[in-house]
């Protein structure tokens, strides 16, 4: 079963069966098994949608499913080290964009921009955020 989204021009579309396997899934993220690709083109064709398609990838042999399939617009790697950010960017060789995500906090983000990935999550900008209880009423 496929669970599909819409993040502005992105088509986000998660596996369930992934989850269940306990995968985390956010708001951008695609997992792929199976023909989730090919799926997703059927979804965009039906609807008549014109919408990117990011997959999430967890280890280096779905980044090669990936790379074997194609189809997809940017490639997510997923709680990669920076060194295989860099491996992996360095097989992708600028076919597909590429953001990094999963792990990374504001002291490693250089490291993971410097690796040549072309855009990176942050989750420490909101995982590490304090509630500020404030009223606007008048007193």
């Amino acid at each position: 079963m496929l669970l599909l989204w819409f993040d502005h021009d992105l088509l986000v579309l998660v596996d369930i069966d992934a989850l269940a396997e306990g995968c985390h899934a956010r708001t951008v993220e695609v997992v792929i098994h199976g023909g989730a690709i090919d799926r997703c083109h059927a979804y965009l064709q039906e609807k008549g949608l014109d919408l990117k398609i990011e997959i999430e990838v967890r280890n280096f042999d779905e980044l090669q499913q990936v790379l074997d399939h194609g189809g997809v617009n940017r490639i997510m790697l997923d709680n990669f080290s920076v060194a295989d950010t860099k491996k992996a960017v360095e097989l992708i060789g600028g076919k597909y964009e590429t953001e990094s995500s999963g792990g990374i906090t504001i002291d490693t983000l250089r490291d993971y921009a410097e690796a040549g990935v072309d855009f990176i999550s942050v989750g420490a900008l909101t995982h590490s955020v304090k509630g500020l209880d404030m009223s606007f009423k008048a007193c």
